[in-house]
């Protein structure tokens, strides 16, 4: 039996490079297991609208069924995959952010904090 990672990591002992990346945190690698639970979880995805996305892995969504402002996090640049106007689906609870047929893991923005971006 092996013993779990502490769910925080040190920059210094992980290294993201290009789609290369060995962190299953939230805005990180997407892990088998999370795919599987999204999956089975079909009821808590949440259909949106992309807003914006910036070169640093923000992007701000609209949901559609109640208007909210959702800002997530991705390690990478996900410009080149996503553009404003785009429809897109967020998982409520497991962090993946469905792109069309790609997922990618998430970070999301607390509202409180994500009004201070907006």
């Amino acid at each position: 039996m092996t013993t779990p990672h502490h769910p925080h990591h040190d920059a210094e002992q992980h290294v993201c490079t290009g789609v290369m990346c060995d962190v299953a945190t939230p805005g990180h690698a997407l892990s088998i297991i999370q795919q599987r639970v999204a999956t089975a979880t079909a009821s808590k995805w949440r259909d949106a609208v992309v807003d914006s996305v910036s070169a640093d892995g923000w992007v701000q969504l609209t949901t559609i069924d109640d208007r909210e402002t959702v800002w997530v996090w991705n390690h990478r640049d996900l410009s080149s995959v996503l553009g404003a106007g785009e429809p897109v689906a967020l998982h409520a609870v497991y962090h993946v952010l469905a792109i069309g047929g790609t997922w990618v893991n998430v970070a999301s923005l607390a509202p409180a904090a994500a009004t201070q971006l907006a």
